[in-house]
């Protein structure tokens, strides 16, 4: 993970983030995703969040 947010009473909060360019701008993704899922299925988080970014003509 990125960022990992973590509260007192709770289970943290995972963000992964992403920012490319080019024909597969946005494949790295995939991988992150489900990443994120298995943290969730597992309780290893309260939430999870990907935030991805690329270029307009991308």
């Amino acid at each position: 993970m990125d960022v990992s947010l973590l509260f007192p009473n709770g289970k943290p909060v995972f963000i992964e983030l992403k920012c490319e360019t080019g024909r597969n701008a946005l494949g790295r993704c995939s991988w992150d995703a489900v990443k994120l899922a298995f943290a969730l299925q597992t309780g290893e988080a309260s939430a999870a969040y990907l935030l991805a970014a690329t270029t307009v003509t991308d």
